[in-house]
């Protein structure tokens, strides 16, 4: 759970895919085409989620890891 109200959720699935709700679950939206990887010489490449945890310093805070040792950290 993030952001103030504590009813914006974000989840991983087993295939990489995140999904955020901002109303406590009741809808979800896949956000994961969102994330690109920036490869040097090439197009931009999809983003395959590996890890995500929340920032123990700031509850609205995460970092998720992903293919390519690419990092998005949001506090959004």
């Amino acid at each position: 759970w993030l952001g103030e109200d504590q009813k914006t959720v974000i989840t991983q699935t087993t295939k990489g895919r995140l999904y955020r709700s901002t109303n406590g679950g009741e809808t979800w939206n896949d956000i994961t085409d969102y994330f690109k990887v920036d490869v040097p010489g090439s197009a931009p490449q999809p983003f395959t989620a590996e890890s995500m945890s929340k920032s123990p310093a700031d509850p609205n805070t995460i970092l998720v890891s992903g293919n390519k040792k690419t990092n998005f950290i949001s506090s959004n």
